[in-house]
């Protein structure tokens, strides 16, 4: 099902009178904020911010050629690479592949929800299984993660377990160690079983033609290892140069996501002749945003720095926005992909800069921030402006009549 979300203001409001949920989101964002700070200390972070920024530059400069590469390796590799220009023909990519009454399981990203691929696929005749534990709650729930990272950073352990009783029918411990292990312990055992794996990746080697993933959990490899098709999801701007790029991002990824100087485990999707392999390429306005002066968002990389050290998401969390993107970067991302559903979100950041501070590739957010405020504002006036226009035409179009009539 699709998270629903109330209108932003009484989104917000609501967020507000929730005092244990702030308070959740309070402890769980600061205690991740004085992990990312202590890396962000170390004078390795600061090359290694630099490296990644620029890499992610030289990619958006480069994008064509580098999928030109990805293509014809992904396709030696018997992969069939297709490409979904809108989020109705990717979600319809991914419909058309699968087979009826078929196991999928689920790798959630920022890609699979911005098409909305969970919600469509709810109405198949399908067994949908999400491989994240926190991501398996939060779909059970009806809602999107509260943080790329950290998707129950707004509930308690005791939530967990009374959610976990209600939509499975079984008890697990009320404790973070009990659930993550009694959740885990679900997850593994159902991923075992042959089906297909659908992932939303957090990147493609253009030199290989090859997916990758960040895997803090483990269940990854377990649905791999079972899997009789894959299909992989990856927005356009979602591409490396080599692997070497790969280690870098990893290293930058860990210590701005997490706190860490490692990421546990990155796992690349090297396709097998026991599988089907399909990559959909995702462009869904990313060729218009490429072309004009917020093609800095692209550089993103969806690490969730940004929306752990932001005092707005902090008091009032991510699900206020209505967007899968984390709190800053929707600010910037959701007035210009839908101006008029989400104009609101350019007025929910203080401006303060510290999302660009810990942005690990270097998104100037504020001033992004900044231009979709000025959008907001000149589509506004110029609505103002033809509605006046029109009311003016109208008003000469009576008064010529009138005056053709005659006495």
């Amino acid at each position: 099902m699709e998270p629903q979300v109330p209108p932003f203001r009484e989104a917000v409001r609501l967020a507000v009178e929730d005092a244990t949920t702030r308070q959740h989101l309070y402890e769980r964002l600061h205690r991740l904020a004085e992990h990312q700070r202590a890396r962000w200390q170390e004078e390795e972070t600061a090359t290694l911010r630099a490296q990644a920024t620029a890499m992610r530059q030289h990619v958006l400069a480069h994008l064509g050629e580098l999928w030109t590469l990805a293509e014809v390796q992904a396709t030696a590799l018997g992969v069939e690479v297709v490409w979904a220009e809108t989020a109705i023909q990717a979600v319809t990519q991914v419909q058309d592949a699968l087979p009826k009454g078929a196991n999928v399981a689920v790798i959630r990203g920022v890609i699979a929800e911005e098409v909305g691929l969970l919600s469509a696929l709810a109405a198949e005749e399908l067994t949908l299984l999400v491989a994240d534990a926190g991501g398996y709650v939060t779909y059970l729930v009806g809602e999107r993660p509260a943080h790329p990272v950290v998707p129950l950073a707004h509930l308690g352990e005791r939530d967990v377990a009374e959610l976990w009783r209600l939509y499975t029918g079984h008890q697990i411990p009320m404790t973070k160690e009990g659930c993550v292990q009694a959740i885990h312990a679900h997850l593994r055992a159902a991923l075992s079983q042959p089906g297909v794996l659908l992932v939303s990746a957090h990147g493609i080697v253009a030199e290989t033609g090859t997916p990758f993933l960040f895997d803090w959990e483990g269940n990854i490899a377990t649905a791999l290892q079972a899997a009789t098709q894959v299909i992989v999801l990856l927005g356009l701007e979602q591409i490396v140069p080599t692997v070497d790029d790969v280690l870098l991002l990893a290293q930058i990824w860990a210590r701005a996501a997490l706190g860490e100087p490692d990421i546990p485990q990155i796992l690349y999707l090297h396709p097998h002749a026991t599988s089907q392999w399909r990559f959909i390429v995702v462009d869904n306005g990313r060729t218009e945003i490429l072309a004009g002066e917020w093609r800095d968002v692209l550089r993103c990389v969806h690490c969730g720095a940004c929306a752990t050290v932001c005092p707005v998401v902090q008091e009032i969390g991510n699900h206020v926005y209505g967007l899968p993107y984390a709190g800053p970067v929707a600010a910037a991302w959701g007035p210009l992909r839908s101006p008029h559903t989400h104009r609101n979100l350019a007025w929910a950041s203080t401006l303060c800069g510290a999302c660009a501070d810990v942005c690990p590739v270097g998104v100037p957010l504020p001033l992004l921030i900044a231009r979709a405020r000025a959008h907001v504002a000149r589509r506004a006036l110029w609505g103002r402006w033809a509605r006046w226009l029109n009311r003016e035409n109208i008003s000469s179009g009576a008064k010529e009549r009138h005056r053709g009539e005659g006495p």
